[in-house]
């Protein structure tokens, strides 16, 4: 009963996020104890286990169906690629996080390795599977908060190896690149969250359960609630 384009809520303050670069003055809650995510339902696209750059014809063949979260914010600023991979936790290619009993991976979107050309919205990914075009073939208002700040993508650079993809900028399909070990405060982390295939994880085909929160006349920077959270209905959860 997930909705898609839904808002749900997830505390990623034990991912040490906050060790990596500096928060984002637009969160509702800057510790990252509660951070808004869009969910993107089931998208055909690609993910990358590793850097570098693809073709159209390699996307193709591993592209599969995948169910995504996507925050709706980028959740920290002034951070390098580099430094979001090469790390304990590999927040590009994917990091195990666990939340209310579902283990989620954690990671950057695939963006294409090369800029794209579509008749319709102009600038856009190449290849045309990747994570975040195919989102933005959901609904564009899925991802949001793109303004003035770029977000890291999975993909190199098809024409430089040591730069990696970039989104947003003039609009939210545009596509770039910088160098690995740049970091500025227009430049920030946008994390996925991926579901896990049933089967997997202890995961079964009706796992997940919402469940909604009266805040009780409290609230998350300016949101009052209520809100929803994902758990796992097999499980006990504290809220």
């Amino acid at each position: 009963n997930l909705a898609p384009g839904g808002t749900y809520w997830f505390d990623l303050s034990k991912m040490r996020l906050l060790e990596l670069g500096e928060a984002n003055t637009n969160l509702p809650d800057e510790t990252l104890h509660w951070v808004s995510f869009t969910y993107t339902r089931t998208i055909n696209a690609y993910s990358l286990d590793g850097p570098r750059a693809i073709t159209e014809e390699e996307a193709n063949n591993i592209k599969d169906d995948h169910s995504l979260f996507i925050a709706d914010y980028n959740v920290i600023h002034t951070v390098s690629w580099a430094e979001l991979s090469f790390t304990k936790y590999d927040f590009i290619f994917g990091s195990d996080y666990p939340s209310n009993d579902i283990m989620y991976t954690m990671r950057s979107p695939s963006a294409g390795s090369q800029l794209g050309i579509d008749d319709f919205i102009g600038v856009c990914g190449s290849p045309e599977s990747n994570e975040w075009d195919r989102i933005l073939d959901k609904n564009p208002d899925y991802i949001k908060n793109w303004k003035d700040i770029y977000s890291w993508g999975q993909d190199t650079d098809m024409q430089h190896e040591t730069r990696r993809a970039l989104r947003r900028q003039l609009s939210n399909y545009n596509w770039s690149s910088y160098e690995f070990g740049y970091a500025n405060e227009s430049i920030g982390f946008r994390p996925v969250l991926e579901l896990p295939e049933p089967g997997t994880s202890g995961m079964q085909p009706d796992s997940l359960k919402v469940v909604t929160l009266n805040l009780n006349g409290g609230s998350i920077g300016t949101e009052k609630g209520p809100i929803n959270i994902v758990v796992n209905k097999h499980d006990i959860f504290t809220a």
